[in-house]
């Protein structure tokens, strides 16, 4: 379910492009990730890296922040996670 949330933020901010070739969560080396994703002026990729334990968000100017994987519900996820995110928005 967490990683829903992080692939409907891909989905929302990334342009349309032909229906069904767009994956919003792929696998890395270390997890999951959103890839690129652009913001604005910026970019930002969210990754879950599976053997750190953490969710990392990183921006195209250099601000890299993570958060623990912890036990929480999808809703205490939800909003950890948007206030994380939020750390990179402006």
């Amino acid at each position: 379910m967490w990683t829903q949330i992080v692939g409907k933020v891909r989905l929302r901010l990334t342009p349309p492009r032909q229906p069904l070739v767009e994956c919003p969560v792929v696998r890395n080396a270390r997890g999951l990730t959103t890839s690129r994703i652009p913001y604005g002026q910026r970019a930002f990729e969210l990754r879950f890296d599976f053997i750190g334990h953490q969710l990392v968000l990183e921006t195209s100017d250099g601000l890299r922040e993570d958060t623990p994987a912890e036990p929480l519900s999808v809703a205490e996820f939800y909003q950890e996670f948007m206030e994380f995110a939020s750390i990179g928005g402006n």
